[in-house]
């Protein structure tokens, strides 16, 4: 591809970007029936010309179908709700719906196909995937949270963990191709603002209040409470970009970030960098860096398990010295680990080796549940913690098999930039419950999946160079 093609392509994409965050206020008039099926399609004809493009047309559309979720998604959400009567939260599950099939049936494909071929399954992971199946037959209080917890969370995490186990044993399955993330870097710088100027000027405050009055909590200075963080004595407001969460948006621009680096486009991924920090999602920002320096190190030195190993146990004491701190939320996430956990050891059974069943405690049940769940028993159920929810629910059996499966699949990747990510993100896992969902796995798969073909294409390089 010539220079001036790139740069076409990049002018065509924000082109389309605009058309397409535009449109629902140029088409208001419209009834609510026509209004979201014109918009979807221009979403769709955005994700055709951007697989278009694409160095794999397959994989392309993979992209283009999970990334638009989060970059033309959030205005969707934000946008239809204030000039029609469709509702948020419809909008808002149909496009989860739709991200999460089709995630899950990627993943799914692969790993039927890497079956077919005789291709083992890891046994670490089909031990968890055990512990999920029982966990799931266990009686909870609400059905639906048990499928959005599998659905979001268990099954996404065992699809991802097989996948890369059996990429590395099946060399004929369908391989990692180039990939091209300089359009998405693009979106991504043009989209922050203008959802930055959505979440913060244009939605009332009464729409966040509905929100998060189902969670039991109240806004602080007309904003959601998990939209400030604490940083020593103060309060700061967190960059909510295109995500409703600025979490999220945290961790998608620092999976740009170290994808963008893994293929060498170091101007972008500087602007990327830049959009991590502003978030203020601190534990996007210990994945960012901690990957960066981890994969350097582990490049420069020999002793690359000790190098791990010192990195792992210096992010966890740092986590720890947060948690000491009462006046910032790392104690809040340390509670939800340690709960489940001393828990399952004091009283030791059925129940505490198998779980309470998928679905019986975190942040979707205290949502369903609107609010009404003492903040002992939210804590208790592994709630903040990625590892003590799977605790809870699956049980310790579910926890260990979790922990070795992670592990197994770690030894597996090549890349120094992709282990040291992996690494880095389910230590961040022990403390936030946000990133055993499907949202923030698609974060990890998008840098996995880059540096991984990075990797490889520079090793090719190099024997070509050789030969």
């Amino acid at each position: 591809m010539t220079t001036s093609k790139k740069y076409l392509d990049t002018l065509s994409i924000c082109l389309l970007f605009l058309i397409a965050a535009c449109l629902p206020a140029a088409l208001h008039k419209l009834s609510d029936i026509i209004l979201p099926i014109t918009t979807a399609l221009a979403v769709l004809l955005l994700i055709l010309y951007i697989s278009k493009i694409s160095n794999n047309r397959r994989e392309g559309i993979a992209f283009s179908i999970l990334l638009s979720y989060y970059l033309v998604g959030f205005y969707l959400a934000s946008i239809i709700p204030q000039i029609s009567d469709i509702p948020h939260g419809a909008i808002r599950s149909s496009l989860a719906l739709i991200k999460n099939i089709g995630a899950c049936a990627a993943l799914s494909i692969v790993t039927l196909s890497a079956l077919r071929k005789g291709v083992k399954p890891n046994t670490w992971t089909l031990m968890f995937c055990v512990c999920v199946g029982i966990a799931t037959l266990l009686p909870v209080q609400n059905n639906q949270v048990k499928l959005q917890y599998l659905a979001n969370s268990f099954i996404p995490i065992a699809l991802l963990i097989t996948f890369i186990s059996l990429k590395s044993q099946a060399p004929d399955l369908p391989s990692y191709s180039n990939t091209n993330i300089r359009p998405w870097a693009v979106l991504l710088l043009l989209s922050a603002p203008i959802g930055a100027l959505i979440s913060l000027v244009l939605i009332p405050p009464e729409y966040f209040l509905e929100q998060q009055s189902a969670k039991g909590y109240e806004l602080i200075s007309g904003y959601p409470r998990p939209w400030w963080t604490n940083i020593g004595d103060n309060l700061y407001l967190r960059f909510p970009g295109t995500s409703e969460d600025p979490i999220l948006f945290g961790y998608i621009t620092a999976a740009v970030s170290l994808a963008l680096i893994s293929e060498k486009k170091k101007a972008l991924a500087i602007l990327t960098i830049l959009l991590t920090f502003i978030s203020m999602s601190k534990g996007a920002i210990i994945w960012l860096i901690g990957s960066l320096i981890l994969s350097v190190l582990s490049e420069k030195l020999k002793q690359k398990r000790l190098v791990y190993f010192a990195s792992s146990s210096a992010i966890i004491a740092l986590y720890l010295q947060g948690a000491s701190n009462l006046k910032t939320s790392a104690s809040v996430h340390l509670v939800g680990l340690l709960s489940p956990i001393q828990n399952a050891l004091s009283s030791p059974g059925i129940e505490s080796m198998l779980g309470h069943g998928i679905g019986s405690s975190g942040n979707i049940l205290k949502s369903y549940l609107m609010g009404d769940l003492s903040h002992d028993d939210w804590l208790s159920g592994g709630a903040e913690s990625g590892l003590g929810l799977v605790i809870y629910q699956s049980g310790l059996l579910g926890g260990i098999t979790l922990a070795l499966a992670t592990f197994s699949a770690f030894k597996k990747l090549k890349s120094p930039l992709s282990k040291s990510a992996w690494a880095i993100y389910w230590i961040n896992a022990l403390m936030q419950e946000n990133l055993v969902n499907l949202n923030y796995l698609i974060c990890l798969f998008v840098v996995i999946y880059a540096a991984e073909q990075a990797y490889i294409n520079s090793k090719l390089n190099l024997k070509r160079k050789t030969l």
